[in-house]
Protein backbone atom coordinates (compact mmCIF):
# COMPACT_ATOMS: atom_id res chain seq x y z
CA UNK A 1 0.00 0.00 0.00
CA UNK A 2 2.59 2.59 1.10
CA UNK A 3 6.33 2.30 0.65
CA UNK A 4 7.63 3.86 3.86
CA UNK A 5 11.22 3.64 2.62
CA UNK A 6 10.67 6.18 -0.19
CA UNK A 7 9.49 9.15 1.89
CA UNK A 8 8.81 10.31 5.43
CA UNK A 9 5.64 12.18 4.47
CA UNK A 10 2.39 10.47 3.49
CA UNK A 11 -1.25 11.44 3.19
CA UNK A 12 -3.61 8.49 3.18
CA UNK A 13 -7.16 8.97 1.92
CA UNK A 14 -9.74 6.21 2.20
CA UNK A 15 -12.28 4.47 4.36
CA UNK A 16 -10.58 4.13 7.73
CA UNK A 17 -12.19 0.75 8.42
CA UNK A 18 -10.45 -0.62 5.31
CA UNK A 19 -7.19 1.34 5.32
CA UNK A 20 -6.10 1.46 8.98
CA UNK A 21 -5.73 -2.30 9.56
CA UNK A 22 -3.35 -2.51 6.57
CA UNK A 23 -0.90 0.04 7.97
CA UNK A 24 2.12 -0.85 10.14
CA UNK A 25 2.28 -0.30 13.91
CA UNK A 26 3.90 2.83 15.33
CA UNK A 27 4.83 4.51 12.02
CA UNK A 28 2.85 7.76 12.30
CA UNK A 29 3.66 10.92 14.22
CA UNK A 30 0.32 12.57 13.51
CA UNK A 31 -3.14 11.16 12.93
CA UNK A 32 -6.09 13.44 12.24
CA UNK A 33 -9.55 11.98 12.76
CA UNK A 34 -12.65 13.66 11.31
CA UNK A 35 -15.55 11.25 11.87
CA UNK A 36 -19.26 11.96 11.53
CA UNK A 37 -20.39 13.76 14.68
CA UNK A 38 -23.59 11.86 15.54
CA UNK A 39 -25.67 15.05 15.47
CA UNK A 40 -28.93 13.20 14.89
CA UNK A 41 -29.53 15.26 11.74
CA UNK A 42 -29.14 14.70 8.01
CA UNK A 43 -25.89 16.36 6.96
CA UNK A 44 -25.97 17.87 3.50
CA UNK A 45 -23.41 19.34 1.16
CA UNK A 46 -24.59 21.48 -1.72
CA UNK A 47 -22.41 22.41 -4.68
CA UNK A 48 -23.34 25.78 -6.11
CA UNK A 49 -22.47 27.52 -9.33
CA UNK A 50 -22.20 31.29 -8.90
CA UNK A 51 -22.38 33.93 -11.61
CA UNK A 52 -21.99 37.67 -11.07
CA UNK A 53 -25.39 39.28 -11.55
CA UNK A 54 -27.08 42.58 -10.76
CA UNK A 55 -30.11 40.70 -9.38
CA UNK A 56 -28.20 37.99 -7.53
CA UNK A 57 -29.41 36.12 -4.46
CA UNK A 58 -26.20 36.63 -2.47
CA UNK A 59 -23.52 39.21 -1.89
CA UNK A 60 -19.88 38.21 -2.20
CA UNK A 61 -16.42 39.74 -2.10
CA UNK A 62 -16.31 43.49 -2.54
CA UNK A 63 -20.09 43.76 -2.30
CA UNK A 64 -20.60 42.11 -5.70
CA UNK A 65 -23.96 40.44 -6.25
CA UNK A 66 -24.08 36.81 -7.41
CA UNK A 67 -26.83 34.51 -8.67
CA UNK A 68 -26.47 30.92 -7.49
CA UNK A 69 -27.67 27.68 -9.01
CA UNK A 70 -27.54 24.39 -7.16
CA UNK A 71 -25.48 21.93 -9.22
CA UNK A 72 -25.61 18.96 -6.88
CA UNK A 73 -26.56 17.89 -3.39
CA UNK A 74 -25.48 14.94 -1.31
CA UNK A 75 -26.16 13.95 2.24
CA UNK A 76 -26.10 11.26 4.85
CA UNK A 77 -27.97 10.57 8.09
CA UNK A 78 -25.58 11.49 10.90
CA UNK A 79 -27.15 9.12 13.43
CA UNK A 80 -25.52 6.16 15.15
CA UNK A 81 -27.40 3.93 17.57
CA UNK A 82 -24.09 2.95 19.19
CA UNK A 83 -21.56 5.69 18.46
CA UNK A 84 -18.94 4.13 20.73
CA UNK A 85 -19.13 0.86 18.74
CA UNK A 86 -18.80 2.84 15.49
CA UNK A 87 -15.90 5.08 16.52
CA UNK A 88 -14.08 2.92 19.06
CA UNK A 89 -12.42 0.42 16.67
CA UNK A 90 -11.16 3.28 14.47
CA UNK A 91 -9.58 5.03 17.46
CA UNK A 92 -8.04 1.74 18.60
CA UNK A 93 -6.45 1.35 15.16
CA UNK A 94 -5.28 4.97 15.17
CA UNK A 95 -3.66 4.45 18.56
CA UNK A 96 -1.84 1.34 17.28
CA UNK A 97 -0.43 3.34 14.36
CA UNK A 98 0.98 6.20 16.45
CA UNK A 99 4.69 6.33 17.15
CA UNK A 100 5.73 6.71 20.80
CA UNK A 101 6.08 10.48 20.29
CA UNK A 102 3.03 10.71 18.03
CA UNK A 103 -0.15 12.66 18.60
CA UNK A 104 -3.69 12.35 17.39
CA UNK A 105 -6.10 15.18 16.70
CA UNK A 106 -9.72 15.24 15.72
CA UNK A 107 -12.42 17.55 14.52
CA UNK A 108 -15.25 18.53 16.81
CA UNK A 109 -18.73 19.85 16.21
CA UNK A 110 -20.63 21.86 18.80
CA UNK A 111 -23.75 19.89 17.90
CA UNK A 112 -22.24 16.46 18.50
CA UNK A 113 -23.66 14.07 21.08
CA UNK A 114 -20.28 13.15 22.55
CA UNK A 115 -17.58 15.11 24.32
CA UNK A 116 -15.02 16.93 22.14
CA UNK A 117 -12.25 14.67 20.89
CA UNK A 118 -9.73 17.37 19.98
CA UNK A 119 -7.14 15.76 22.21
CA UNK A 120 -4.71 12.90 21.99
CA UNK A 121 -6.03 9.62 20.64
CA UNK A 122 -4.66 7.93 23.74
CA UNK A 123 -7.00 10.04 25.92
CA UNK A 124 -9.95 9.48 23.59
CA UNK A 125 -9.27 5.74 23.67
CA UNK A 126 -9.39 5.76 27.48
CA UNK A 127 -12.60 7.79 27.46
CA UNK A 128 -14.23 5.33 25.09
CA UNK A 129 -13.37 2.42 27.33
CA UNK A 130 -14.71 4.23 30.41
CA UNK A 131 -17.85 5.19 28.48
CA UNK A 132 -18.36 1.61 27.34
CA UNK A 133 -17.99 0.29 30.91
CA UNK A 134 -20.44 2.86 32.28
CA UNK A 135 -22.96 1.99 29.60
CA UNK A 136 -22.67 -1.74 30.31
CA UNK A 137 -23.30 -1.19 34.02
CA UNK A 138 -26.50 0.82 33.46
Amino acid sequence: MIDFDTSDDHVVHGDSAEVLPKLPDGKFQLIYVDPPFNTGKVQQRRTLQTVRSTDGDRVGFGGQSYRTTEVSRMGYPDVFNDYIAFLGPKLEEAHRLLSEDGTGRGAHSRGSRVAPHDRSVRSARSSLRVGARRRASM
